[in-house]
C-alpha cells in the first residue's frame, strides 16, 4: 500500500511530527518524550556524545541533508546569516525531492514519524516545500529556552561570544514562530518540563492529537530513567534577562510571547500577537546587518569584520543581477555597456578579493551604473 492510500484509508492517518528550536534548548529532551507519546523517532539515530550523554535523538540522515542545504548556501549551524526563503528557487530541485524521499521511506515503516534537528529552524522554507510534497498530517514542536541560559550553554560548550548566541537564537525562535504560522503546533518551555514532565506530555498529547498514558511504562521508564537534574545545566529567571547588555532588539519581545504561548496563556495561532512582535524585530535597525556584524566582532581581527561587511555587498549586489534576470536577460547580455565589463564580472569571481577590489573600483568609476 502506498504512503498517499494509507494515509487515506479509514485507518489512522499517518502523521509526522517536527521539533524546532534553536540549539541548546532542550530539543533532545522533549523529542525524547515523544517517544512515550508513540513517536517512532527511527533507528538510524546519532550516538550519544560528552555534551550530550542521553543522547541527541537526531535522524542522522535528516542532519545530513540539513548540513548539505546549509553548505549549499554557504552557512554553517552558527553562521549568523539568515537563509532568506526568497534563496529556495536557486536551491537545486534534487534537495526537495531528496528530502521528501527520506521522510517518505521512514514513513512507509511508521505510523507516526518525528525528528529533530535545531538547524531545521533555519531551514523551514525548505522544509515545508518538503513537507507540501507529502500527504501527511504534520504537527509541530516549538522548543523555547531561556534565552541567557542558552547563550552561556554555547558559551561554556563552543566559546561562542554571547552577543552572536542571542542572535542565533532570536534568528532561530523567528524562523520557528514565522515558518509555523497557520500550521499545527504547540511550545514547549524546556524548563517547564523538566518540572513538569506529565503535564508537558499531556499538553504536547492534546495539540498533536496523540495518545499518552500517565500509568504506562513508557511514561515511568522516561521519568525515572531519563529525566534527571543534571539535565538542567543552565537555568535563569525571565528577569535576569533584562540585565544583559548584548541582547539584540526585540528578542525579549520574542521570548516573552513564546513564553505566554508555552503556558497557554496565549494561543499558539494568535497571529495579531505575533504580527506585533514580528513588527517590532524587523523594524528594529541593526539585525544581522552589517553594523551589527563589525559589533559582534569587536574582539576580533578588523579583517573579520570587513570581510563580513563586503560579502553581504556582494550578496546585495548579486540579488540586484538575479533581479534583472527575468526582465529580459537576452537583450541585457546584448548591450554594450555588459560586453565591455564582461571581463570584470568574470575577473572578479575568478580573482577573488582583487577582483571584487577592481569591479567595485570601477563601479564607483562609471558613477554606480546600472549595467554592473
Amino acid at each position: 500500500m502506498s504512503l498517499a492510500e494509507r494515509h487515506q484509508g479509514p485507518e489512522r492517518g499517518l502523521r509526522l511530527v517536527v521539533v524546532v528550536g534553536m540549539h541548546r534548548s532542550g530539543t533532545s529532551v522533549i523529542a525524547r518524550g515523544l517517544r512515550v507519546l508513540g513517536v517512532d523517532l527511527g533507528d538510524r539515530l546519532l550516538p550519544p556524545a560528552s555534551d550530550n550523554d542521553k543522547g541527541f535523538w537526531e535522524d542522522i540522515d535528516v542532519v545530513a541533508l540539513n548540513e548539505e542545504v546549509l553548505r549549499s548556501f554557504g552557512l554553517e549551524w552558527h553562521t549568523l546569516r539568515p537563509v532568506p526563503g526568497e534563496e529556495l528557487p536557486l536551491l537545486p530541485a534534487e534537495y526537495l525531492a531528496r528530502g521528501a524521499a527520506l521522510l517518505g521511506n521512514k514513513l512507509e515503516t511508521a505510523a507516526c514519524f518525528g525528528f529533530k534537528d535545531p538547524r531545521t529552524a533555519r531551514l523551514l522554507p525548505f522544509w515545508r516545500e518538503v513537507f507540501g510534497r507529502l500527504p501527511v498530517e504534520l504537527g509541530y514542536v516549538i522548543a523555547c529556552r531561556n534565552p541567557v541560559s542558552v547563550a552561556n550553554s554555547l558559551s561554556k560548550r563552543d566559546g561562542m561570544e554571547v552577543g552572536k548566541a542571542y542572535s542565533l537564537w532570536l534568528d532561530h525562535m523567528l524562523s520557528c514562530l514565522t515558518q509555523t504560522a497557520g500550521q499545527r503546533r504547540v511550545v514547549v518551555d524546556y524548563d517547564r518540563f523538566l518540572a513538569d514532565p506529565e503535564g508537558q506530555l499531556r499538553r504536547l498529547a492534546t495539540a498533536l492529537k496523540l495518545d499518552f498514558d500517565p500509568e504506562g511504562e513508557s511514561f515511568a521508564e522516561f521519568r525515572s530513567g531519563f529525566l534527571e537534574e543534571a539535565l538542567r545545566h543552565e537555568r535563569h529567571a525571565v528577569e535576569n534577562l533584562k540585565r544583559e547588555e548584548k541582547v539584540p532588539p526585540g528578542l525579549a519581545d520574542l521570548y516573552h510571547l513564546l513564553l505566554e504561548m508555552a503556558t497557554d496563556a496565549v494561543p499558539a495561532d494568535d497571529a495579531p500577537k505575533t504580527e506585533a512582535v514580528v513588527a517590532v524585530i524587523r523594524q528594529s535597525s541593526g539585525f544581522l546587518g552589517a553594523n551589527h556584524y563589525l559589533e559582534l566582532c569587536s574582539g576580533e581581527p578588523q579583517a573579520l569584520a570587513e570581510m563580513l561587511v563586503e560579502r553581504d555587498m556582494s550578496i546585495t549586489v548579486l540579488k540586484q543581477l538575479l533581479e534583472g534576470k527575468d526582465r529580459g536577460l537576452v537583450a541585457f547580455c546584448n548591450r554594450r555597456m555588459w560586453r565591455m565589463t564582461a571581463l570584470f564580472h568574470q575577473g572578479r569571481w575568478l580573482w577573488g578579493e582583487k577582483g571584487h577590489s577592481i569591479f567595485f573600483r570601477m563601479k564607483k568609476w562609471l558613477g554606480d551604473s546600472k549595467w554592473i
